[in-house]
């Protein structure tokens, strides 16, 4: 077929094949909103400066990332407040990620032989198959380790070894045989493990741990303000209202464009090249791994509703414009798309700049939408229009 030859039509069937591809591999990533998950709330000790906001969110993302969350947006709001906004993970466990200040000291008595700040390396949790207990090893510098070796001896090993985090008492125990010989040698043993206990509750409190210790100490305390949650069901009645009013908005706008040009031809061009516009920008969006939400089906909606109105001032220039060429009438409706679409992402840039999440995916999709409206979905239509005209 002669149309298949055209750039602009075989440009749009590669991008809605790659599309199609990777929604079919990677599916679509359905943020809080769609999938049910909790906003938290925290509120600092006292109201901090950018800076200090900015190293509270970027730790409280390193802890999340590490536990595996996909689903977290984590900003700052005012000058003594932090949301976390997330999905994939119960309540209870995000909030003791988020309010542990992650501040580690071990004692022997009254006397602190080291805290967090001393530890140069942390391996990931394991269970001790001697002992079946799971712990967190950990490697503290020569100048802690000398300082705990002379501390013990002081103290004729006759104290536990106690540790804290958050200043809560989380293992206390006697120091084992083998160590105790290697310290009357005068060695300096720097390995050591926090071990947490038996069973899946010292396994995940194992966890928690190690990532705590790898994040880093929160600059200050923070303390949960409130929690609101969202359960999976209301998520899955988002979903299939956002599915009915799309189905919806496509039916609507059939009949308007039938009515207004007269010609089905016309319009099933239009509801085709709009169909062929969502599901590439469902497919970058599966790629770039985005999490769908309110906000980004707003920005979608968007997309479609301005992606309807620069076909009309296509059909419109190319179909009233006849005193005109072809050629003329298309540049014409293509310059004004790229006004338009240079505007849109001047307007977009701070909304996606900004740090806010939500106001992230509206804007992202907003220009994602109309990015592929103009350099994909557009042009292809006119190629198509012109052939039909």
């Amino acid at each position: 077929m002669e149309i298949l030859k055209e750039k602009e039509i075989i440009l749009l069937i590669i991008f809605v094949a790659i599309s199609a591809l990777s929604l079919g591999v990677n599916g679509i990533n359905y943020g809080i909103d769609l999938q049910g998950g909790a906003e938290i709330k925290l509120k600092t000790e006292k109201p901090l400066s950018e800076k200090n906001l900015s190293e509270i969110v970027k730790i409280l993302e390193t802890r999340f990332n590490a536990r595996g969350v996909r689903d977290v947006n984590i900003y700052a709001w005012g000058k003594e407040y932090i949301i976390v906004q997330i999905a994939g993970i119960s309540v209870e466990e995000a909030r003791k990620l988020a309010e542990s200040q992650g501040k580690l000291e071990v004692k022997i008595g009254n006397i602190t032989v080291f805290t967090g700040r001393d530890i140069i390396r942390i391996e990931p949790y394991e269970l001790n198959p001697e002992t079946q207990r799971y712990g967190v090893p950990f490697t503290i510098t020569e100048e802690a380790a000398r300082r705990f070796r002379d501390v013990a001896i002081a103290t004729n090993f006759s104290l536990p070894v106690d540790m804290y985090l958050d200043d809560n008492l989380v293992n206390s125990a006697p120091i084992g045989e083998d160590l105790k010989l290697a310290m009357l040698r005068g060695e300096v043993v720097k390995a050591l493990i926090l071990e947490t206990g038996y069973g899946e509750d010292a396994k995940k409190e194992a966890e928690r741990v190690e990532i705590i210790l790898r994040s880093g100490v929160l600059p200050i305390k923070l303390k949960t303000e409130s929690v609101l949650e969202i359960p999976p069901r209301l998520g899955e009645r988002f979903k299939e209202y956002a599915a009915i009013a799309a189905g919806a908005a496509i039916i609507l706008v059939s009949v308007i464009i039938a009515s207004r040009y007269k010609n089905y031809k016309l319009s099933f061009l239009i509801i085709i090249t709009l169909i062929s516009e969502i599901l590439i920008i469902l497919g970058i969006s599966s790629l770039i791994g985005h999490d769908w939400d309110l906000a980004s089906i707003a920005g979608l909606i968007i997309a479609i509703g301005t992606g309807v109105d620069h076909q009309i001032i296509i059909a419109d220039q190319l179909i009233r414009g006849k005193e005109r060429s072809f050629r003329i009438r298309l540049k014409t409706a293509l310059f004004i798309l790229v006004t338009s679409w240079v505007l849109l992402v001047l307007a977009m840039m701070p909304l996606f700049y900004i740090g806010i999440a939500m106001l992230k995916g509206f804007a992202l999709i907003t220009i994602i939408g109309y990015t592929v409206g103009v350099f994909i979905t557009r042009p292809a239509f006119a190629k198509l229009l012109i052939r039909v005209l």
